[in-house]
C-alpha cells in the first residue's frame, strides 16, 4: 500500500515516462551509429580520424603492427588440349540437343564426378559417341568427353 498523499496513477505515469525516455535515447544513439557507418561505407565521410581509430583498434586486436609477407607469383600453366575422339570411317555421327541443363559426368551414373564445373546449357548441341549406357549417353561437348542423362537430350 502506498503512503498517504501518493497517487498510484501518477507513479505509474512517471515510471513509464522514464522508461520511454531511456528507450528513445538508446534508439537515437543506435540510429546515429548506424548512420555514421552507412556514410562511411558510402564514402560520404572524408575525415580520416574515424579510419585511424578503426586501424588502431584492429592493430591492437591483432597484437601489433602487421608485417607484409611476400607472396609467390603464380606461373601460368599450359591447359591440356582436348583429346580428339576417334572416328570410324563410314560411321554415322549422331548429335543431340540439350533440353534441360545437365551435368557432364565422368561415368554413366548420377554419383560420378562432374567433368566441368558448370552445367551444359539448354540448346547446346552435343556429339553422341556411342549407345545408351543405363540412362546415360556418352557425348562430347566442346571437346570434352563425358556422359549426359538421356532425358536431358533430344536426339
Amino acid at each position: 500500500m502506498l503512503p498517504r498523499g501518493i497517487n498510484l496513477p501518477i507513479v505509474i505515469a512517471v515510471v513509464l515516462g522514464i522508461g520511454f525516455g531511456a528507450s528513445a535515447y538508446l534508439n537515437m544513439a543506435q540510429y546515429q551509429r548506424m548512420e555514421q557507418e552507412r556514410k562511411l561505407l558510402k564514402g560520404e565521410i572524408t575525415d580520416l580520424r574515424y579510419q585511424v581509430d578503426q586501424d588502431k583498434k584492429t592493430i591492437a586486436a591483432l597484437g601489433g603492427e602487421p608485417t607484409p609477407t611476400p607472396s609467390a607469383t603464380p606461373t601460368p600453366s599450359a591447359s591440356p588440349s582436348p583429346t580428339p575422339t576417334p572416328t570410324v570411317a563410314g560411321a554415322a555421327t549422331k548429335s543431340g540437343t540439350v533440353t534441360i541443363a545437365a551435368t557432364l559426368r565422368s561415368a554413366p551414373n548420377s554419383s560420378a564426378a562432374a567433368v566441368r564445373s558448370a552445367k551444359v546449357p539448354v540448346g547446346t548441341v552435343v556429339t553422341i559417341r556411342g549407345e545408351l549406357s543405363g540412362s546415360y549417353y556418352p557425348v562430347t561437348v566442346d571437346g570434352q568427353n563425358g556422359y549426359i542423362v538421356n532425358n536431358a537430350l533430344k536426339i
